[in-house]
């Protein structure tokens, strides 16, 4: 169900982005996917192919390797794709073959499976359609050393010497009552004029504090109850939209998800990883604001992890920025 719901997503996001109706237009192409291997051990790496059949004037554009789970389902891209196209000559005129060659690897138990894979087909008439390649399954095996074929007994328990750290937390508790006391003493005993209280300004909360907070709350939100899907959605939207703003100075929350997209694809500061999770993150989102989609738990816990993904990698850049540029000049200050 989970693989259905995320197919039916990502056909109907991309069909509204591009402003074409998939279902009334047939896709001028033959889409394939599969992968180079049998049978794969965990964590052994292996080669995922996503093939489109078309004629001359049609152009297709395969999913980023960095679209992570959202698209590639249980297998992980390792190593940038590799493209490449074939012409079928006397068999086929006028048609070629264009192709895409993953790097991937899994960490699934007995079976992992990649979802169906949407594929951009751009027409000779300027319009963009979206297809989907058929899902593809690989067995996955655990391996076992050959010498490891009977149980072996439970390792006795290891000895360790005695802790000091109860005493050492008991000595610091002492000397602070101790401390409190005291000062407690010489506060009331003290006929020095008492000074003026100065109430305190809470700093100005950072964004980063911000939407940790806001998606901390997110997290403890249960989606599973009437109405808490489409609020989720609509806070991990609004929380994103607002952190990217502040950040990174550009303007969000009167632009559609695409506009937003369109501008972190023209800044030089942002790397293509956070473009392509903004555009899953934000995309759901918006299917189920716009259009009532529902979404799994899965689905909601994937943008909530992709959403602190963004957030640790813009944070990153914005550090080294920091620290690469120099420090503002001070005042200079007259002696005597």
């Amino acid at each position: 169900m989970f693989s259905s719901v995320r197919l039916f997503l990502v056909l109907l996001l991309f069909s509204l982005t591009v402003g074409v109706d998939a279902q009334a237009q047939q896709i001028p192409a033959r889409l394939d996917a599969y992968v180079t291997a049998d049978s794969v051990a965990v964590g052994q790496r292996f080669t995922l192919v996503v093939m489109a059949e078309h004629g001359f004037a049609v152009d297709v554009q395969f999913p980023e390797q960095d679209a992570g789970p959202l698209i590639f389902g249980d297998v992980q891209v390792v190593e940038p794709r590799q493209t490449g196209e074939r012409y079928l000559g006397a068999d086929a005129p006028g048609q070629r073959v264009d192709s895409a060659r993953y790097t991937v690897t899994t960490f699934a138990l007995d079976s992992a499976r990649v979802p169906t894979l949407p594929v951009r087909v751009i027409t000779s008439g300027g319009d963009t359609l979206v297809g989907a390649t058929p899902p593809v399954s690989i067995p996955v095996y655990a391996t076992v050393p050959s010498d490891e074929n009977q149980l072996r007994g439970l390792t006795p328990l290891a000895s360790f010497p005695e802790p000091r750290w109860p005493w050492v937390l008991l000595a610091v508790a002492v000397i602070s009552l101790v401390g409190v006391l005291a000062y407690l003493w010489w506060s009331r005993n003290d006929d020095t004029e008492e000074e003026p209280v100065v109430e305190e300004v809470e700093p100005e909360t950072s964004p980063y504090e911000r939407i940790t907070e806001d998606l901390r709350e997110l997290d403890r939100l249960d989606v599973t109850e009437p109405g808490n899907a489409k609020r989720f959605y609509v806070r991990l939207s609004e929380s994103l939209r607002r952190y990217l703003a502040a950040r990174l100075g550009m303007q969000t929350m009167e632009r559609t998800t695409r506009e937003v997209v369109e501008i972190l694809e023209q800044r030089t500061d942002v790397p293509p990883v956070v473009t392509s999770r903004v555009r899953a993150v934000l995309e759901l989102a918006d299917l189920v604001k716009f259009s009532n989609a529902r979404a799994s738990v899965d689905d909601s816990e994937t943008a909530l992890q992709e959403a602190h993904n963004v957030v640790d990698i813009v944070e990153s850049h914005h550090v080294e920025k920091a620290s690469a540029s120099p420090p503002p000049a001070g005042r200079s200050v007259n002696a005597g």
